[in-house]
């Protein structure tokens, strides 16, 4: 990494309607042809270590919207691909929209 690429911080766990996943970003993700992947079976989302600004959060909110489709039992009522729209649809209107920024939320 250069010294001049910025370093972006994001929260280590994300709660995804009530279940907690482990965020996890990963040096060669993008290399098997993918930016980020949810497994839904370990509750991990990973997003690739050389993506940074609008593509990390597009690609967090595409893999959060599997994540919600696992633990919401969308899964169940909708075909694969079409949630796949679905997910890249969403991160797309998400990261045109809003200037997203990490917030820290805990205990008090």
């Amino acid at each position: 990494m250069s010294a001049s690429k910025k370093t972006l911080s994001h929260p280590k766990h994300l709660t995804i309607l009530g279940v907690k996943y482990a965020l996890k970003v990963v040096p060669g993700l993008s290399d098997s042809g993918a930016n980020g992947i949810c497994n839904q079976r370990t509750k991990q989302i990973f997003i690739d270590a050389s993506i940074s600004g609008d593509d990390f959060w597009w690609t967090l909110v595409h893999e959060v919207g599997h994540a919600i489709e696992a633990e919401g039992s969308i899964n169940q009522a909708l075909p694969p691909e079409v949630f796949e729209i679905i997910t890249d649809l969403f991160g797309k209107v998400i990261s045109q929209n809003f200037d997203v920024t990490y917030k820290k939320v805990g205990k008090k």
